[in-house]
C-alpha cells in the first residue's frame, strides 16, 4: 500500500514510505501519533525494546565493537555448567566475531540508562513534536523525573540532531546567508543599573551563521568574529560551491559569495526587504505587484533566514531563557532539525481565503532517519555533575561537536592553571593577590594598595637680606 502524497515529507523515496508503513502497520501505530497513543501501545518494556532494535538496526543487528554481522541473541533462560537456570539480561546479544556483547542501546544516547524505554520514546516525542523545543523542566513533568535527569535526556536526543556525519557540502540552489547574535541584556545590579550596554555588532554575544536553503533545509554555524575569513570557512563547508547566495548589506558576506556560483544582496539600510531579478543579469521588467515568477526570474531576499533566527529568539526567551556557550551549538542543531523537518502546506479556508499551515514531519519518520546514525553518539555524567563526550569508536569518524568544545575549555582552563590548587595558580591580569597580614585582619584584593607617606619638603633656603625683610 503506498501513502497519500499529502503524507510523504521532502526527500523521502518511495522505499522509505514503504519501510515507514510497515512499522506503523507492525506496532500499531497511526501516520500522525500521538502522546496517548505512544502510551497505549508501547505497555511493556520488550515491545518498547523491539521497536528501537527495528529503528537502530534498519538491516539486522550488528556488532558495535567490529561491526559484524554474526551476532546471536541470548535465550530468555540460559542453564549453566552446574545445570542452575539462569535468566540474562533482557535484549542482550553476543558477537561470534569478538565475543563482545551488547544490547541496544550500547555506544548510543541511551547508552547505561536505567529508565523504561517508554520514557525514552515519549521524550524523543516532545522534543522531535515541538516547534521550539521543550524545557527540562516541562519535560520532567510529562516524563515522571527529575529535572536533572530531564536535562540530560534532552542532550541526549540533540546528541542525534547535529550534521556531523555530513562530510560534503549539502546547500546549493538558492542559499540565503544571515548572521545572528544570541543572547539577551546582561543583568542589571546596583552598579550596573545605568550602564548602556550596546547592541548587534557592539556586544560580546554569541555570532551565529545561518544558512537557509530554499527547498526549506537550514544549517548554523557558531564564529567567533565576522571576518569574510571566518564566515567563509563555515559557509564553504556548508554550502556548494556553485550555490546562488543572497544576502543583505553585510560587506563580509559579499566577499564570501565571490567564491560561489553568483551573489544577490538586498539593502536593507534603504529599506529593501526583497526584490526581483533577472537570472541573466540583465535590467528587470516592469511587473505588477504579487504577479508570477516568470522561469529567467528569481526573487532576492533573507526572510527564511531571518524566520529562522526570530525563531531561535523566541525559542531562546520563551523556552529555554538562555543559552549557554557550551551548549549552544546543541540548541542550533535541534531548532534547524525541527525546521526542516517540517513542512508547510497552503489550505483554503470555508470563506475562499487563503491560509497556511506548518505541520511537523510524522514522528516515526523521523526517527527512521535519527536512530539509524545514534551508534557512536554517546553522552554521559561528568565526575562534576555535567556532560562529557566519550572518543569516537572508530579512529576516522568525526568526534561530538560537544566533546571539540570541552576539551577546547578544559585545554583553556589548564592553560590558566585551573588544574592547579589555587594558592599556585597565575593571578589574572589586572588584579592583586591577597595578602595575609598578621593578626585576624587581612587585605582584600580591592582595597588600594599601601603607598608610603610624601616626604617633607626641604626648609626653603633664605638669604640674610630676606630674612631681614620677614620681619
Amino acid at each position: 500500500m503506498r501513502l497519500p502524497v499529502e503524507c510523504r515529507p521532502r526527500g523521502r523515496s518511495a522505499v522509505g514510505n514503504e519501510r515507514f508503513y510497515k512499522i506503523c502497520q507492525d506496532f500499531d501505530l497511526s501516520i500522525h501519533t500521538d502522546a496517548d497513543e505512544l502510551t497505549a501501545r508501547f505497555t511493556d518494556e520488550a515491545q518498547a525494546r523491539t521497536f528501537f532494535e527495528t529503528l537502530v538496526w534498519p538491516d539486522g543487528p550488528f556488532c558495535p565493537h567490529c561491526k559484524s554481522v554474526k551476532v546471536y541473541r541470548f535465550n530468555s533462560v540460559k542453564t549453566t555448567r552446574s545445570g542452575e537456570a539462569r535468566a540474562p539480561r533482557v535484549g542482550l546479544f553476543e558477537c561470534g566475531n569478538c565475543a563482545a556483547q551488547f544490547t541496544v542501546k550500547t555506544f548510543t544516547p541511551l547508552h547505561g540508562t536505567k529508565l523504561p524505554l517508554l520514557k525514552w520514546i515519549k521524550a524523543l516525542f516532545y522534543l522531535l513534536s515541538s516547534s521550539k523545543g521543550v524545557s527540562s523542566v516541562v519535560l520532567a513533568r510529562h516524563l515522571g523525573v527529575t529535572q536533572p535527569t530531564a536535562w540530560k535526556m534532552a542532550h541526549a536526543v540533540r546528541e542525534l540532531l547535529d550534521y556531523r556525519h555530513e562530510s560534503e557540502p549539502v546547500l546549493d540552489g538558492e542559499v540565503e546567508i544571515d548572521t545572528k547574535r544570541i543572547g539577551g541584556e546582561p543583568r542589571k545590579d546596583g552598579y550596573t543599573k545605568y550602564v548602556w550596554n550596546p547592541r548587534g555588532k557592539g556586544s560580546d554575544k554569541a555570532i551565529v551563521v545561518i544558512m537557509n536553503a530554499r527547498e526549506g533545509r537550514v544549517r548554523t554555524g557558531v564564529v567567533s568574529g565576522e571576518s569574510a575569513a571566518e564566515l567563509a570557512s563555515v559557509i564553504k563547508a556548508v554550502v556548494k560551491p556553485d550555490a546562488h547566495l543572497m544576502t543583505d548589506g553585510d560587506k563580509a558576506l559579499a566577499v564570501v559569495g565571490r567564491d560561489f556560483g553568483g551573489h544577490s544582496s538586498v539593502n536593507h539600510g534603504a529599506e529593501e526587504y526583497a526584490r526581483v531579478e533577472r537570472k541573466d543579469g540583465k535590467r528587470p521588467r516592469k511587473r505588477r505587484r504579487n504577479a508570477e515568477l516568470r522561469d529567467d526570474e528569481r526573487n532576492v531576499h533573507v526572510n527564511h533566514a531571518e524566520g529562522f533566527a526570530g525563531l531561535l529568539e523566541r525559542s531562546r526567551f520563551g523556552v529555554y531563557h538562555r543559552f549557554s556557550r557550551v551548549h549552544l551549538s546543541r540548541y542550533l542543531d535541534e531548532a534547524a532539525w525541527l525546521w526542516s523537518s517540517a513542512s508547510s502546506r497552503t489550505m483554503t479556508t470555508t470563506d475562499g481565503h487563503s491560509q497556511g499551515e506548518v505541520q511537523a514531519e510524522p514522528f516515526v519518520f523521523q526517527l527512521m532517519t535519527l536512530m539509524p546514525r545514534a551508534l557512536g553518539r554517546q553522552i554521559r555524567w561528568s565526575a562534576k555533575g555535567g556532560l562529557f563526550w566519550p572518543p569516537p569508536l572508530q579512529d576516522g569518524d568525526p568526534p561530538a561537536p560537544s566533546r571539540v568544545l570541552m576539551l577546547a575549555r578544559a585545554e583553556e582552563k589548564d592553560s590558566k592553571g585551573h588544574g592547579l590548587p589555587r594558592k599556585y595558580r597565575e593571578a589574572p591580569k589586572g588584579t592583586r593577590r591577597t595578602r595575609s597580614l598578621p593578626g585576624p585582619v587581612r587585605l582584600r584584593a580591592t582595597s588600594p594598595p599601601l603607598r608610603p607617606l610624601r616626604p617633607a619638603p626641604p626648609p626653603p633656603d633664605y638669604t640674610d637680606e630676606e630674612i631681614d625683610g620677614l620681619y
